[in-house]
């Protein structure tokens, strides 16, 4: 396998080059085929940095994050980056993928963020009651379970409400949470 390193020198020119001297087009196009690259090897934090600089938020949205995957990148400043695209976003946009937003909304909890937690849970609540992602029946009640499960784990204090919020997002949901895993729930208790 050929492995090729830039030296810094030579990767600060043409950073310079590419942001100075090529039209906006041109560095958004490619960004996105980069954002593109990325994403097909599996390196989708780095896709939605790409993403970002852009502002191609439903790209962001649409990559195939799982929570697991944001937890192992907490060292890589993903969860400040998920703040950055909350308060970036536009509303609608982020109505449009409530699943995802519902995982960003819930792992920002989990990193101690209560108040983008807040503000994603009222987005998801909105989509959920507007149906704003056009979802069929299925993956309507889906979203409905997997938001039941996350506001009852987080919201209640007391295990016996818990219980009962679980039981009801367990029926919503006919299997296992495609939001909190086993690993998340790890990750929860060391903080």
């Amino acid at each position: 396998e050929n492995v090729y390193h830039i030296h810094s020198i030579l990767r600060d020119y043409l950073q310079t080059h590419f942001y100075c001297h090529q039209p906006e087009d041109f560095q958004n196009r490619a960004l996105r085929i980069a954002g593109r690259c990325y994403a097909a090897d599996s390196q989708l934090f780095t896709a939605a940095r790409l993403y970002y600089k852009i502002k191609d938020f439903d790209a962001i949205l649409s990559l195939p994050f799982d929570s697991v995957y944001i937890i192992n990148q907490r060292e890589e400043n993903m969860f400040d980056f998920i703040k950055v695209v909350f308060d970036a976003c536009p509303e609608e946009t982020l109505c449009k993928y409530p699943f995802v937003l519902l995982m960003f909304s819930y792992v920002m909890f989990l990193w101690g963020d209560p108040e983008t937690f807040r503000k994603g849970c009222q987005l998801i609540d909105f989509s959920i009651k507007e149906n704003y992602a056009s979802l069929g029946q299925y993956e309507l009640q889906k979203l409905k379970g997997e938001f039941l499960l996350v506001t009852s784990i987080v919201e209640h204090k007391d295990i016996k409400s818990i219980w009962e919020g679980e039981v009801k997002a367990c029926k919503l949901l006919k299997g296992a949470s495609s939001i909190i895993s086993n690993e998340a729930l790890w990750f929860e208790a060391l903080f």
